[in-house]
C-alpha cells in the first residue's frame, strides 16, 4: 500500500495477538442459520460462549465480526442489553456485500453466515482509540439512488465514475474491467 487509496484486495485475515498474564481472552461464534436467519437471536448462544468461563464478569472490551449487511447494529444493541453499561466495543462487518461469502471465524468454527465475539477481560485500564479510512476532502455530492447500504449514484452519475475522479483515477482499472463493486 503506498497512498492515502490503498486497500486490500483478495483474501485477507486479520489477527490479534496478546501476551499477558493480565489479560484473559475469550471467543464465542454462532451460526445465523442455526438461530432463526436472525443474528440477535444468535448473538445469545455466542455471548453465552464468550462468557462461559468468566459468567459473572462483564469484559473491558469486546470486539465482534458478523457477515456483511446492517446487522451490526443489532448486535451491538444486543451487547449493550447484556452488560447494561458502556463497554468499548470495535468490529462490523467482514467484507462487502460481494457474492464470495465473508466468514466470521470463533473457536475451530467459520461461519458463512454469522458472528464471532471476542470478549477481554482485565482489570488493568484500556485505552482505546479507532481509525478508519475517512480523509476529509473537499469533494462533495448528494446520495441520489441508494439500495440498503448500497450508494449507487451521487449527483446522479454512477456513484463508481464520481469516486473515481475524486480520488485521481484510482478505480479507472476497475471501470475498465467492468467489475461490480457493491
Amino acid at each position: 500500500m503506498n497512498n492515502e487509496y490503498d486497500y486490500m484486495q483478495g483474501s485477507v485475515i486479520g489477527l490479534l495477538a496478546l501476551a499477558s498474564q493480565e489479560y484473559r481472552v475469550m471467543v464465542g461464534g454462532a451460526s445465523i442459520s442455526e438461530h432463526a436467519g436472525s443474528y440477535v437471536n444468535a448473538a445469545q448462544p455466542a455471548i453465552q460462549q464468550a462468557q462461559a468461563t468468566y459468567p459473572d464478569e462483564v469484559p473491558a472490551l469486546v470486539l465482534f465480526t458478523s457477515n456483511p449487511g446492517p446487522h451490526e447494529e443489532e448486535i451491538i444493541e444486543v451487547l449493550k442489553q447484556a452488560f447494561g453499561r458502556k463497554i468499548p466495543i470495535f468490529g462490523g462487518s467482514s467484507g462487502t456485500e460481494a457474492p464470495n461469502p465473508r466468514y466470521a471465524i470463533a473457536n475451530s468454527e467459520a461461519y458463512a453466515e454469522g458472528l464471532s465475539l471476542c470478549f477481554i477481560y482485565t482489570a488493568k485500564p484500556i485505552g482505546h482509540s479507532y481509525q478508519m479510512g475517512f480523509k476529509r476532502e473537499d469533494a462533495s455530492g448528494i446520495a441520489t439512488d441508494v439500495d440498503g447500504r448500497w450508494l449507487k449514484s451521487i449527483d446522479g452519475r454512477p456513484a463508481l465514475e464520481v469516486y473515481n475522479e475524486w480520488t485521481d483515477g484510482f478505480f479507472t482499472e476497475i471501470i475498465r474491467e467492468g467489475k461490480p463493486i457493491r
